[in-house]
């Protein structure tokens, strides 16, 4: 008898009992042991009182509620006041751009047009964007292709046209005033 269930069984206890049944309690009206009462007298005063301060919980909710809804109402009409304001001021900006534009002649906007195509940085800027316009459909063409689930390889991309953008924009303002004719 060497095994760990043989020395269980021969330590074990010679007169194990039942376990008792746990105490009923008895269901009564009437409080027992060391537990606290008031008279009905009392319970009508707390209960009362208690009443009363609810209500006056109730109503100082209610008075907030009012002052915070009138603070929120002027708050959010001021708001629509200034975006009106703003949108105004946007609108006749345009309105007087679209005036000038309309005054412009024809044959102005194409002699300038005409001008600024002589500027080989513009020039280059139009090739650029030309350029990325046909890269740009081409991955979109072949993105089944790209491994885009791959945080890396989408992390490298965003670099490198961010880069190109960059690099674009300060190549553009370097060189477009050293050919600008006036």
């Amino acid at each position: 008898m060497s095994s760990y269930a043989n020395a269980a069984a021969t330590n074990a206890p010679d007169k194990v009992g039942k376990v008792p049944a746990p105490p009923q309690v008895k269901e009564t009206s009437q409080p027992q042991g060391s537990v606290g009462t008031v008279s009905p007298e009392e319970f009508e005063d707390i209960k009362e009182k208690a009443s009363k301060d609810i209500q006056d919980g109730v109503d100082k909710g209610k008075k907030k509620l009012d002052e915070f809804g009138k603070d929120a109402e002027k708050k959010t009409n001021s708001f629509v006041d200034a975006v009106k304001q703003k949108v105004a001021c946007f609108t006749q900006t345009v309105s007087k751009k679209i005036d000038s534009l309309r005054q412009t002649d024809a044959r102005e906007v194409a002699a300038s047009a005409s001008n600024e195509l002589q500027n080989p940085a513009v020039l280059a800027q139009i090739l650029v964007g030309i350029g990325g316009i046909v890269g740009g459909y081409a991955v979109f063409q072949e993105r089944h292709r790209i491994n885009t689930d791959n945080k890396f390889v989408l992390a490298t991309h965003a670099a490198i046209a961010t880069g190109l953008v960059l690099i674009d924009g300060y190549i553009f303002k370097k060189t477009y005033p050293k050919f600008k004719k006036h």
